[in-house]
């Protein structure tokens, strides 16, 4: 839903098991394209089928912010965000025994 209210979004979602990617899918975002980030090759060819989602392998990281870089860095080296794109960043975070889920909004550099 905040996709849809910003120009130029990007939707970026972390996912390791891929559940994350088919939900934020079933939302439907009716301008963001979504770009879902996971290091499993078994879940990026699930993500595949999946309604407006471009599935891309990476590694992660233990530190969130060093994906989130990875990610940002693939999508800028591949011409598929500009200077300026709103990026609507979606994962989870760990908080002591806790999965936290977040999301953020960066400016593409």
């Amino acid at each position: 839903v905040l996709a849809n209210s910003l120009p130029r979004a990007k939707i970026i979602v972390f996912t390791r098991h891929g559940a994350m990617g088919r939900n934020t899918s079933n939302l439907r975002p009716e301008h963001a394209t979504i770009f879902a980030f996971t290091p499993s090759e078994e879940v990026r060819r699930q993500l595949a089928l999946c309604w407006g989602v471009c599935p891309v392998r990476i590694k992660f990281s233990d530190d969130p912010s060093i994906t989130i870089e990875a990610a940002e860095k693939y999508l800028r080296e591949a011409n598929l965000t500009s200077p300026g794109d709103n990026l609507v960043i979606i994962s989870d975070l760990r908080a002591g025994n806790t999965l936290v889920d977040t999301v953020q909004l960066r400016a593409a550099r």
